[in-house]
């Protein structure tokens, strides 16, 4: 008995020569081999998918985005690289005035805790930002005790932007490997509760410290007495009847300091100097000379920036030996309408 030879359904063989010849259509070997590289190798593919125009994100992240979902597998390689960045905000709703006001029924008391513990499994996270406004009480208290009496330990953290200076004493345990630290300051540096702690546990390379009220000599002196070793230093929030020139000796101890930025506007100053009520201003000085005169105290310095509010100028010393000679300056106006 002879059997008649089986017919192909119809366009099922022209369908899988269409797959065969097409190259964007990946054959199931192709994509075994493709899962089968080195982890290494992988995570080089997806770097390299990246377009390097940054005219919109999802052009810059078509290719990897494609890689991604070709399995779970390629999904977790490439989530760290498609995912750079993520910023959290939540508004609150404060009763009476700020800042001894306390949040209304929306705010979820559970917040504190569950933001330490997503930040717990965050293992890649390498620089935070705590911004917060009059919620010491209902935020950061409750924030800090939970990291305490969960031990929790954020070792991946290396550049820190905390925005209170109620108690900072948590920060070591917390952020053994902390090099970056961002801080708002109150009154004086020695009124904040924990800074020894910081000084004597971590290592910083840059310190930046904002003071609403503006600096005066004596508060630029308390940095160095906590942060004598820092590399780079923002001080930042402007001066408060203080001359840009009266600080350079105390720049000067700062025997590491190769990057300095100062805000040399008056704080709480204004445009007009007729305002009854306000302090006298300190008369303009030359931001030119003041920055030959720090590079020629400060042996180590090699980027000077000073910002009056108006115009960002930054300096680099061109030296012969021991003396300056000239400066490089780059001016940078801001824009003001």
């Amino acid at each position: 008995m002879t059997m008649a030879p089986r017919r192909a359904r119809a366009g099922r063989g022209k369908s899988s020569a269409n797959r065969r010849c097409d190259p964007s259509v990946p054959s199931p070997s192709a994509k075994i081999q493709l899962i089968n590289l080195p982890r290494e190798l992988l995570s080089e593919i997806f770097h390299l998918c990246k377009s390097p125009v940054q005219w919109h994100r999802s052009n810059t992240l078509y290719y990897p985005l494609k890689l991604s979902s070709v399995s779970k597998y390629m999904r977790a390689i490439g989530i760290r690289i498609i995912f750079k960045n993520m910023r959290r905000s939540l508004n609150l709703c404060i009763k009476g005035r700020a800042p001894f006001g306390s949040p209304d029924a929306s705010y979820d008391r559970r917040t504190p805790a569950i933001l330490a513990q997503v930040l717990c499994k965050m293992n890649n996270l390498e620089l935070l930002a705590i911004e917060t406004s009059y919620a010491n009480q209902s935020f950061v208290i409750p924030f800090r005790k939970h990291l305490r009496y969960k031990g929790i330990t954020l070792p991946s953290v290396n550049a820190l932007t905390y925005h209170t200076s109620t108690t900072v004493d948590f920060l070591p345990d917390v952020f053994a490997n902390l090099q970056v630290l961002c801080l708002n300051v109150g009154k004086s540096l020695k009124k904040t509760r924990g800074l020894d702690a910081v000084t004597s546990h971590l290592s910083l390379h840059t310190l930046e410290l904002y003071r609403e009220e503006g600096w005066v000599k004596e508060g630029v002196e308390e940095i160095f007495e906590f942060f004598p070793s820092v590399a780079t230093l923002l001080v930042d929030g402007g001066l408060k009847s203080t001359r840009p020139s009266s600080l350079i000796p105390v720049f000067q101890k700062f025997v590491n300091l190769v990057d300095l930025t100062l805000a040399t506007k008056q704080a709480g100053s204004v445009i007009c100097p007729y305002t009854i009520g306000r302090e006298p201003r300190p008369p303009n000085e030359d931001s030119q000379v003041n920055a030959v005169a720090l590079f020629q105290s400060c042996r180590h310095l090699k980027k000077l920036l000073l910002d009056n509010g108006f115009r960002r100028e930054t300096f680099g010393p061109k030296r012969q030996g021991d003396e300056v000679t000239g400066l490089a300056v780059e001016t940078d106006n801001y824009n003001m309408w």
